[in-house]
């Protein structure tokens, strides 16, 4: 699948796919295994049409297993029917797609680069409701949003720390912007 300067990948099955259950249409279990590789199972996402299903959620890392093996078996199911299992032959993938002019390695880059102009923008936006949350006029609500950020603990990459000014920190992993928020009031109410 290619547009708007973009690649994206799916299979076409010619038949209505089983979704996960009635609430979840949308979604359906595959497995799959690359070379030889230890097969995986997986949830995929099915198109309106109901004839098509797509890896959603980690289709950077699929491209990119996609163009590194030299096959894939995916299992997936028709909708009341037993799974079925293709073959797809992925030898030469890779240097079909560059001769179309299509370079897996740096749509997935790209992809990641954009992911974290948006992690900077999302991080701005929530120091901005922090500014908000303690009183944006105020001096500590200014120096409390400049100290609250994404750790940089690789093992808590989705939470926040504080790393107040007076370098007695960093604090956290706090699970939300709120929660650290409120650390650092109280620790600036007991120090000032």
């Amino acid at each position: 699948m290619c547009g708007n300067n973009s690649v994206g990948v799916g299979v076409t099955v010619h038949g209505m796919v089983d979704p996960v259950n009635y609430e979840s249409r949308f979604s359906t279990p595959v497995r799959l295994r690359f070379d030889e590789d230890k097969p995986s199972r997986q949830t995929w996402g099915i198109t309106d049409s109901q004839e098509a299903l797509f890896p959603h959620g980690g289709q950077n890392q699929f491209l990119l297993q996609l163009i590194r093996h030299k096959t894939l078996v995916l299992e997936f199911s028709y909708y009341e029917k037993a799974p079925r299992t293709v073959t797809f032959d992925l030898s030469g993938l890779n240097d079909s797609l560059k001769s179309l002019g299509i370079d897996i390695e740096a749509e997935v880059a790209a992809r990641k680069a954009l992911e974290r102009t948006m992690e900077s923008t999302d991080r701005e936006k929530k120091n901005a409701a922090i500014e908000a949350f303690v009183g944006a006029h105020t001096e500590i609500g200014k120096n409390i949003a400049a100290q609250i950020e994404h750790c940089k603990n690789k093992n808590f990459p989705t939470d926040f720390c504080w790393e107040p000014a007076d370098r007695s920190g960093p604090w956290g992993p706090f699970p939300t912007v709120a929660i650290a928020t409120k650390y650092a009031m109280e620790h600036y109410k007991e120090h000032n």
